[in-house]
């Protein structure tokens, strides 16, 4: 440092203490009058004012927490408009009725998060009609199969499966034995999109019509569920 910011320095500082009325020598002796010349009290002080800043601090972010914290939206994002169903759910199988109407028409979402079972093969998530006689309906059955490291999707009317859907457009099989995982379908009028972990892995093309009549949520094999939530979307 310079001689001349030296001297501003001293220039600064003798300014402030005349300022409170008091001069730099008698400033230093007004310190030691009070005791708070000695190195170990000096540390002590500054260590209490640390404190009581650090605290202050750490009030303050969890008060800006609180009032600043997102709604979960289930990876839909803006989209989103309301939670119509959440359902908790446990080992499969499992079969559902929506409790909303309509609930699945375009424009709507089910997000699945699960865990895939310790010693699990197959394991399959439906979106179908409720079965009245001998009609049976799916619309989209999504069905992992860990033994062959492939994902089949596939649709069922008319007494029969339709063709299979193999393609896993160049991505790694996504579930791993005994590890969690989010599936996400996204209804539009023309296909189903199928999100993994939040990644977009594939689309599946609408066959039956009338997707307003979905109405039953199915899942077997093995796998477990820890929620199923319907959401409409934008």
């Amino acid at each position: 440092m310079s001689s001349t910011e030296n001297m501003d320095d001293e220039s600064c500082s003798s300014s402030q203490y005349t300022k409170f009325g008091l001069d730099a020598p008698n400033f230093t002796g007004y310190i030691k009058r009070l005791g708070l010349w000695s190195s170990k009290k000096l540390t002590i002080l500054l260590f209490i004012v640390s404190m009581i800043v650090l605290t202050s601090g750490i009030i303050c972010l969890v008060l800006a927490r609180k009032m600043t914290y997102p709604t979960e939206n289930h990876g839909i994002a803006s989209r989103q408009v309301s939670d119509l169903t959440t359902m908790k759910v446990f080992s499969a199988p499992i079969s559902s009725r929506l409790n909303v109407s309509f609930a699945s028409g375009p424009g709507h979402a089910f997000v699945f998060n699960g865990k895939v079972n310790e010693t699990g093969s197959r394991w399959n998530i439906n979106l179908k009609t409720t079965e009245v006689g001998d009609k049976r309906e799916v619309h989209y059955h999504f069905n992992p199969r860990m033994d062959e490291k492939i994902i089949v999707r596939n649709s069922y009317e008319n007494g029969k499966w339709s063709a299979e859907e193999r393609n896993m457009c160049f991505r790694e099989f996504p579930f791993q034995r005994g590890e969690k995982f989010q599936v996400k379908i996204i209804v539009r009028k023309d296909k189903f999109l199928t999100y993994i972990n939040d990644e977009h892995y594939f689309d599946f093309s609408t066959r039956l019509p009338n997707l307003s009549e979905i109405d039953e949520i199915a899942i077997y094999g093995d796998v477990m569920m820890d929620s199923v939530v319907v959401s409409r979307i934008s």
